[in-house]
């Protein structure tokens, strides 16, 4: 079986950190999400992902299958370090750009453009509310632990509950008139 070609991955990866490198919040978490967002709302928008890398299912949200082994090639290339930051909340793992740029001759200005938006808008936010973020896309919702989040279900929406606390409510109280305290 011939390996995986990780290339978009790994230069988006690097892109993202180059991105990123000098922010407080940027660690694994936010790559993570950062990385799912871009792939899955360009799948949305224009039908196809910038990566194409599978994700799948993680307690603390949607993750790249193969993020680790990119990560693994990047740093025997030398393209980054990993480093682990003490917090406040606790150890965060980042990894630092080293010896070259992102080549983002594989990529084009639209998919770029996109991953820039998606980088801005992220900027000061947590790891801990990009993850609550990505708790709410409704394919991470209905995939199993540890299974992959198909691309397709960028396009679902959670269904509306038919009942509401207020009508729940309504008809207890409705069941307790008609039928009286036991």
């Amino acid at each position: 079986m011939a390996a995986r070609d990780h290339t978009k991955l790994k230069e988006l990866m690097l892109y993202i950190a180059e991105r990123c490198q000098f922010r407080h919040n940027f660690g694994a978490t936010m790559l993570n999400k950062i990385l799912f967002f871009s792939d899955f709302i360009s799948y949305a928008r224009y039908g196809e992902p910038i990566t194409g890398e599978d994700y799948f299912k993680l307690d603390w949200g949607p993750a790249p299958k193969y993020l680790l082994e990119a990560r693994e090639e990047l740093e025997r290339e030398g393209a980054i370090i990993t480093q682990v930051k003490k917090t406040w909340r606790g150890d965060q793992t980042r990894i630092v750009p080293k010896d070259r740029e992102a080549d983002l001759s594989v990529f084009d200005a639209r998919q770029i453009s996109l991953v820039d938006s998606i980088v801005d808008e992220l900027k000061d936010e947590s790891a801990k509310s990009v993850s609550g973020l990505s708790h709410k896309f409704y394919g991470w919702q209905i995939t199993p632990d540890r299974e992959t989040i198909p691309y397709e279900t960028v396009f679902l929406r959670e269904p509306k509950p038919k009942t509401t606390p207020k009508n729940v409510r309504d008809r207890i109280d409705r069941l307790v008139q008609q039928h009286g305290p036991r």
